[in-house]
């Protein structure tokens, strides 16, 4: 009987901090998910760094 009470109270914990999670994570909107000007970061960012080491004379 304590161990199903025990499995039952961690089911009840599991499923709690999941929905908890799933909720705070809801929340973001479009900017905090990555941007929603168009522009991409990330590749601006890596041919900028192309160009430097290409650049270079080593």
């Amino acid at each position: 009987m304590i161990g199903l009470g025990a499995l039952v109270l961690w089911t009840a914990l599991i499923v709690w901090a999941l929905e908890r999670n799933h909720r705070r994570r809801a929340r973001r909107g479009p900017a905090q998910a990555g941007g929603a000007d168009g522009r991409d970061r990330d590749a601006a960012r890596a041919r900028s760094e192309l160009r430097a080491v290409a650049g270079r004379t080593d």
